[in-house]
């Protein structure tokens, strides 16, 4: 099992003691095998990143939206992070079975959401709608997408689409990845558009400079709390971490993040 790990580990570079500015925890957070609170945080980044979430540097450093959160969190209570790399089908395995202690996860998206807990929402995730700037469809609601064939991510649901799914008003087709969405999107007209996260779309047309081929379309299936997701073994600390998170929106450091990407 160890072997889904990534094979690096990086700690991010910050202090393990409560960071001023911030109010000390008064909770400690799980005991290790010999008895003594851990100090590290093992946070799930995705296979490859997620960006603009979780982003893997050139130099195997890791940032993103997601991770400076977590780190400043973590550190704002005496704790560092490190990375790993899990697939999404064992992330839930590995919270329950101690070898992993948190990712980002919506609770909606969750099976069995009580076998876990949660922070406060970091930030909304929307799933949207990207068409090429060739075809675009100019949607104003759902009812717009019937007739379409749509590129959807393999592994997800799209609550808003099921019914029409089902009746076959809509099709869509599975790909494992954002990058090939795309790039598939781009190359055959007979696929009206995908579906996929707003920032992580709109993080690959950018980074491929794709600005004039893709465009968003200004319908929002679904609108999410993004939230930060712990094993159960950290429940008791997510009153401090939801503490933290609320004295970074109201500091500002959050939008100061979230301009970064």
């Amino acid at each position: 099992m160890m072997t889904t790990f990534c094979r690096w580990g990086f700690v991010s570079a910050l202090w393990a003691v409560a960071v001023p500015g911030f109010a000390v925890c008064s909770a400690s957070p799980p005991s290790t095998e010999s008895g003594t609170p851990t100090s590290q945080i093992l946070f799930n980044i995705a296979p490859g990143g997620y960006p603009p979430y979780t982003v893997i540097n050139s130099d195997g450093s890791v940032s993103g939206i997601m991770w400076d959160v977590m780190t400043t969190i973590a550190s704002a209570n005496g704790l560092t992070v490190e990375a790993r790399q899990i697939p999404s089908k064992r992330v839930d395995n590995f919270m329950l079975s101690g070898e992993l202690d948190a990712t980002m996860r919506a609770i909606e998206w969750t099976h069995k959401p009580e076998q876990f807990a949660f922070t406060e929402g970091v930030l909304k995730a929307q799933d949207v709608i990207f068409s090429t700037r060739k075809q675009p469809l100019a949607l104003s609601s759902i009812d717009d997408l019937e007739g379409t064939i749509l590129l959807t991510h393999l592994g997800y649901r799209y609550p808003m689409l099921e019914a029409h799914l089902e009746a076959g008003t809509i099709r869509s087709i599975d790909v494992p990845d954002g990058q090939t969405m795309f790039r598939r999107l781009a190359g055959a007209e007979r696929f009206n558009g995908l579906v996929f996260n707003r920032r992580a779309g709109e993080w690959i047309i950018q980074h491929n400079n794709w600005q004039e081929t893709f465009i968003r379309e200004p319908l929002v299936l679904e609108e999410t709390d993004y939230r930060l997701m712990f094993s159960p073994q950290w429940r008791p600390m997510m009153s401090c971490f939801d503490e933290t998170l609320l004295q970074i929106k109201q500091d500002g450091l959050l939008d100061s993040i979230l301009a970064r990407y």
